[in-house]
């Protein structure tokens, strides 16, 4: 290799270390070790089994739920339940973010019948799991946060990190909840966010209608929401040393 300076005519000649090269990507790993080292525990770590028993149980809830089918599996997945690994994960997408996770597997056509018939290798979710996942966690604060933000009717606004004022925890109903979800943020109906929360609250019921004027009851939600209420009673979650 030949370089030459921009502020003198010297021209000097490198020669490369190929082998010093080469056994750093021997150290490194073959196949798929260099990305599984990147996942939590590393390759046979807690998070690759995860992974793993979630691309198997993909192809079950796929081929059907009755328990006279006859199940296959292979190392394939049709990419209609792609996202659903990556929130069984604990990373969910925004429907733009799911918008480019598939267009990157499915170019334009992201039809429904198109990611039934479409099939990604177990290798290849891997790699879109480790380039799209978030860069770092949200913490505590930050949801508190958003959570006031929300009652305040200021949920995109700028803030500067420094003026995070947690003295107040506002409460919702679960009417107004709602409605500050359907109006704020992301685009989602009322039926949407109804079936959600009756899933996350273990309700068994779920609307059918298509559209909805006006928010309907839930009495399976706390008739009070705090901060505390909607991160432990209603996602599940837990952290005992926060509160």
């Amino acid at each position: 290799m030949f370089t030459i300076s921009e502020d003198c005519s010297v021209i000097n000649m490198w020669k490369i270390n190929t082998a010093a090269v080469d056994e750093f990507y021997i150290q490194g790993g073959f196949g798929l070790d260099p990305f599984l080292s990147l996942l939590e525990g590393g390759k046979g770590g807690w998070q690759e089994r995860d992974l793993r028993e979630f691309f198997h149980f993909g192809q079950f809830i796929h081929q059907g739920e009755r328990p006279d089918t006859i199940r296959t599996l292979s190392m394939s997945l049709q990419v209609c339940e792609m996202i659903n690994i990556f929130q069984a994960l604990g990373f969910f997408p925004t429907k733009y973010q799911i918008d480019n996770i598939l267009y990157e597997v499915l170019g334009a056509d992201l039809s429904r019948k198109h990611q039934a018939e479409t099939k990604i290798k177990y290798d290849e979710l891997v790699k879109l799991y480790l380039n799209h996942r978030p860069c770092r966690e949200f913490t505590m604060s930050e949801l508190h946060q958003a959570f006031q933000d929300l009652y305040e009717g200021a949920y995109f606004s700028d803030r500067d990190p420094s003026q995070l004022k947690l003295d107040i925890d506002p409460i919702f109903n679960p009417e107004s909840l709602v409605t500050k979800l359907v109006s704020n943020g992301e685009k989602t109906t009322i039926l949407e966010l109804y079936n959600s929360l009756s899933t996350l609250m273990g309700n068994k019921l779920e609307m059918q209608q298509e559209e909805f004027t006006e928010v309907p009851p839930l009495p399976f939600m706390p008739k009070e929401i705090l901060f505390e209420t909607f991160f432990t009673t209603v996602l599940g979650f837990k952290n005992e040393n926060y509160f």
